[in-house]
């Protein structure tokens, strides 16, 4: 039977019958259902709740805070879905849900120069991805793959995520500071990805310079 509609915040317009959706626990990442669209329809703006009180629910069940909820940007959706989840019916904000439509698996990253990141060189977050044949050259921290709680976006569920061929040069290892520490092999360029992840990161003739035409890995 179709379960009871329920509100979903921050969300795209372009979800659509017949897309399927994954629900997690907020804090352990834990898959906790799947079920696909029934129907989705989107309230009158005058039903959604100001962006500081939809917030306020999120930040605390998550016990943290939350960005990207700027007044006047909320969306409400009222989604129909099938199998019924029980997980969403009973509490606001109990679970945070990744429309697997949206979240663009299968993403192919290939023969491209990247160059002069002030941040990581790449935050990845959709599954069966292949990253091969590219270029990083000066970056601050290297490729990101983690549940980002603030953002409620990020890792979760992810499989199969393939770097391959690629070449790193002069990679700092600075994680969200600053540092003069750069990165001489992949377990660096990989150190922010999410333990329960990890084994579903595949590094394949990947090389690392230090710094440039000097080739330590």
């Amino acid at each position: 039977g179709l379960g009871a509609g329920l509100d979903v915040v921050h969300t795209p317009e372009s979800v659509w019958p017949g897309s399927k959706i994954t629900v997690y626990d907020f804090k352990t990442r834990k898959q906790l259902g799947e079920a696909s669209v029934v129907s989705a329809v989107e309230l009158n703006p005058s039903a959604v709740p100001p962006a500081h009180v939809m917030v306020a629910g999120i930040q605390r069940r998550l016990g943290r805070p939350v960005k990207g909820f700027e007044e006047g940007t909320g969306r409400l959706f009222k989604l129909w879905v099938s199998p019924r989840l029980k997980v969403l019916e009973y509490a606001r904000y109990s679970a945070f849900v990744q429309f697997d439509d949206l979240n663009g698996s299968g993403a192919v990253i290939a023969n491209n120069h990247f160059t002069d990141s002030y941040c990581n060189l790449a935050r990845i977050a959709t599954s069966n991805a292949l990253i091969e044949r590219n270029v990083f050259s000066r970056g601050q921290d290297g490729v990101h793959i983690r549940f980002l709680p603030d953002f409620l976006e990020g890792s979760a569920g992810l499989v199969n995520i393939t770097l391959r061929e690629n070449v790193f040069t002069s990679i700092r290892g600075c994680g969200d500071g600053a540092c003069d520490t750069f990165c001489e092999d992949m377990a660096c360029i990989l150190q922010n990805v999410d333990e329960e992840i990890r084994a579903e990161v595949i590094d394949v003739g990947n090389r690392v310079h230090r710094a440039q035409g000097q080739h330590l890995v």
